[in-house]
């Protein structure tokens, strides 16, 4: 366990690596915060210099609500909506203008603005409407969390027996820092058909298999969802209150990862006989590579894709957690991945990656985001820091990285994308811009990006458009969604 100092404008950071992953924690330092005073008095009302009581003023603005709903709604504002406010990346010059509104509003009896016009109307509808479906969906987590989660545990059963007295285990697949995996079968089969992972006994270990299991029991409720990751089949405890279950999956026949094929000294003839059941090796190994690169870039933004419009960010995407199962590259290991409809998972300074394949902003979320109420709280909350900070943006970085590794044969060694590398380090020095690292490295090194420059460059332009920094608004990158309808993905050639 190494841990290395990271220094931030206002924090104090600890990286704790663990095997390939490195968990980012921060310990926040005594700092000048902004006050929120004009906000307070637009919302609240106040006499002079005195601050009216919120609750006070939340009943006579609404005094047909029930005061239980209004506590709700204060204590939502003053643990959530107030500080989530306050980490919006906007200047003191806007804030203090959307204050005065709300101040202007409150004076003139909630009226100046909205009145009641046809026009408000429909734009207050229009708000909802969005609201209502914009990512990560609260429509959709109210049916998750009721209709959807019911039916999973009635059908659920007792297949693998009491404390898996039903499954068979067999060899060993891999071992990782956090579990090892093995293949197995039930007893009425024949076939080892099943993969099993069991934490190890170490730090963190039991919290990551636990979150593990929430986030497959979460995509396997959305078929939709559910065809771009392993086929989860259940869990079971070997022991009564085990501190972490046994989780497994359905075996589909191919125990490679998409970094073994990478790194095969044949590349990409195994890989073209995983993806397209022959090798193809008549055609030019860049039009061989560039077909295998887009294949793959396809499958994992749908994948992402998915993942995404559930709430959940992988947040270790790479190489070594996709496997073929049928001719598709699927996501693995999601014991690293956050919930943002719930706060399953996420602690907003703590970070789980491997810096290989991370971004330059560590975190999914600003550190210093507040903590997910809990419930159906987080849930109906969840749309607004979704919104505001584009955590899906975190996977779409890594993703690019992985298009590099498949487009350019200088880049598909074992520890080449380190952040001690030449690669890295130049990423860091330019900026995060793909096109002036490319100009070095092509220019002075020979690294060979031709397969990426075929039908016009468009492998290389969805690169740099992934592999891109963020601006102050937390945007300048693809998502996910974005990336698919770019014409490396988007066009049949």
């Amino acid at each position: 366990m190494n841990f290395k100092s990271h220094h931030h404008q206002t924090t104090n950071a600890k990286n704790v690596v663990l095997g390939g992953r490195r968990i980012r924690r921060f310990s926040a330092r005594t700092t000048t915060k902004r006050t929120t005073t004009t906000t307070i008095k637009a919302l609240y009302g106040y006499r002079g210099t005195e601050i009216v009581d919120p609750l006070e003023q939340l009943e006579r603005l609404f005094p047909e609500v029930p005061e239980p709903v209004l506590k709700i709604g204060k204590t939502v504002y003053e643990v959530v909506l107030e500080p989530l406010y306050e980490q919006l990346p906007l200047p003191d010059v806007a804030k203090d203008f959307v204050e005065q509104l709300a101040l202007d509003e409150k004076v003139n009896g909630w009226t100046l603005y909205t009145n009641g016009t046809p026009f408000e109307e429909f734009l207050f509808v229009a708000f909802v409407v969005f609201y209502l479906t914009a990512q990560p969906g609260i429509l959709g987590y109210a049916f998750d969390e009721t209709v959807a989660r019911a039916i999973q545990t009635a059908t659920a059963g007792n297949k693998f027996g009491k404390r898996g007295s039903n499954v068979n285990l067999g060899g060993r697949i891999g071992d990782g820092s956090f579990g090892t995996v093995y293949r197995g079968r039930l007893n009425s089969s024949e076939a080892e058909n099943l993969v099993l992972k069991f934490a190890k006994n170490t730090t963190g270990a039991s919290g990551l298999q636990r979150a593990e299991r929430h986030m497959n029991e979460r995509i396997s409720r959305d078929i939709f969802v559910a065809g771009g990751c392993a086929s989860y089949v259940g869990s079971y405890e070997e022991i009564e209150d085990a501190a972490a279950p046994v989780l497994v999956w359905k075996f589909a026949g191919d125990e490679n990862t998409l970094e073994d094929y990478v790194l095969d000294r044949n590349f990409p003839s195994a890989l073209e006989v995983a993806l397209f059941g022959k090798s193809q090796e008549d055609k030019d190994y860049d039009a061989r590579c560039y077909a295998v690169a887009k294949k793959i870039t396809q499958q994992l933004l749908w994948s992402l894709r998915g993942l995404h419009s559930i709430g959940i960010v992988h947040r270790d995407v790479k190489p070594a957690n996709l496997v073929n199962e049928n001719g598709r590259f699927k996501l693995i290991d999601f014991g690293g991945a956050a919930d943002l409809r719930s706060g399953v998972n996420y602690e907003p300074e703590v970070s789980i990656l491997d810096p290989s394949f991370s971004p330059p902003e560590d975190f999914i979320m600003p550190e210093r985001t507040p903590r997910a109420p809990p419930g159906a709280i987080a849930g109906a909350l969840s749309v607004l820091p979704w919104t505001v900070f584009q955590p899906q943006l975190f996977d779409s970085y890594s993703a690019g990285l992985v298009l590099l590794q498949l487009g350019c044969p200088q880049l598909r060694g074992k520890r080449v994308l380190e952040p001690s590398g030449s690669f890295q380090r130049r990423l860091q020095d330019e900026n995060y811009d793909l096109r002036k690292v490319r100009k070095d490295l092509a220019g002075n090194l020979g690294w060979d990006f031709s397969a990426l420059d075929r039908n016009g460059g468009a492998g290389f332009d969805l690169a740099c458009r992934l592999v891109a920094a963020r601006g102050i608004t937390r945007r300048g990158r693809l998502d996910a969604t974005q990336a698919l309808l770019h014409p490396f993905v988007l066009l049949p050639f």
